[in-house]
């Protein structure tokens, strides 16, 4: 009896083409447990939140506001992680010989440019172990420090592709080299 072959799996990533060129389009990890829990927390700490000014508002004691700065603090932690998790994109392109690598959430896009001329070593990088996989992922807040691509910038290394394998990576930075052509020092050559 022949035993079937494993299907090679497609990449997590899609090319896009528009009036500014192309660009690669890479949507964050959506983990739907994940995402179903923060929803529901996120909807109950609403909901107990709420509650809770009300309760202020009726009170004619002077109200204590360290609870409701914690109730603050949580939302303000959890809402933008939801979003990236439900929305969040990120986008690489290479313009004028330029790296811009954005970052999209709600419709917003957030870029950063890098001069081609000062950029060296671009490859593919290996996933991180365990623990850097589990880590929250917040590109708004943060300098990322893993992805399947990284290249040197000055004195520092920069990641982009989070959330995808090497193999991606090397096909990131197979479509990226000929578009920086001449500008980048390749670990291959």
């Amino acid at each position: 009896m022949a035993r079937a072959y494993e299907n090679p799996k497609p990449p997590r990533f899609t090319i896009a083409a528009d009036a500014d060129g192309e660009r690669i389009v890479i949507a964050a990890r959506r983990p739907v447990a994940l995402l179903a829990i923060l929803g529901l927390w996120l909807v109950l700490w609403l909901w107990a939140g709420l509650w809770g000014v009300v309760q202020i508002l009726r009170s004619d004691h002077v109200p204590v506001l360290a609870p409701l700065l914690v109730w603050l603090l949580g939302l303000l932690l959890v809402a933008p992680f939801l979003a990236w998790l439900a929305t969040g994109r990120e986008l690489i392109r290479v313009v004028g010989g330029d790296l811009e690598i954005g970052r999209r959430l709600l419709g917003r896009t957030r870029w950063r440019r890098y001069r081609g001329a000062d950029i060296s070593y671009l490859a593919a990088a290996a996933t991180p172990a365990w623990p850097g996989l589990l880590q929250p992922e917040l590109p708004f807040l943060a300098r990322r420090r893993w992805g399947a691509v990284k290249f040197a910038y000055g004195a520092r290394t920069l990641h982009a592709a989070a959330g995808l394998d090497e193999a991606e990576g090397r096909l990131i930075v197979d479509w990226l080299e000929p578009r920086l052509a001449g500008r980048v020092i390749s670990p291959r050559s």
